[in-house]
């Protein structure tokens, strides 16, 4: 048996150790290396909306303590949601999604959301508040956006 012959059954890479058209299907079948990451920010949102509801229901709003319990699970809760939408907003385009980029989007959006939710329940809205936040919340995607060396 010549050594051709073994592969004859192979296309195009004829003789190599490795066939990479199988390389390319397995790596194809293999799951997101994010999926883990996924899968625990889909259930720390669902624990946060959870939390968020029981609190809505059940605590009265009369002290800045229930304020605050109101707030920092509703934050969570936006924040690994909106995580999770950037993520898969970003798979949609052209590029790989990245979940670092995705998780700083997602947070950033929650804390403009929640400042200007906190200043609405203070009674000290306005626009520009509004706007301020809005504005932070990009110069703070810049600033934490990694560098290229």
């Amino acid at each position: 048996m010549s050594s051709t012959s073994r592969y004859a059954d192979l296309p195009e890479d004829e003789g190599s150790i490795i066939y990479l058209g199988t390389v390319r299907r397995r790596r194809g079948e293999r799951q997101s290396p994010d999926a883990y990451y996924l899968l625990a920010l889909a259930l720390g949102a669902a624990i946060a909306w959870t939390s968020w509801l029981v609190i809505l229901f059940h605590l009265p709003p009369t002290k800045l303590v229930s304020y605050c319990a109101f707030f920092l699970p509703l934050a969570l809760a936006l924040a690994a949601s909106s995580s999770l939408g950037a993520y898969f907003l970003e798979g949609g385009g052209s590029s790989e999604p990245r979940l670092s980029s995705s998780c700083r989007h997602g947070t950033l959006f929650a804390v403009a959301l929640i400042i200007n939710l906190v200043a609405m329940a203070a009674h000290a809205w306005n626009p520009i508040v509004g706007i301020a936040s809005v504005v932070v919340s990009f110069f703070a995607d810049v600033l934490l956006r990694p560098r290229s060396a």
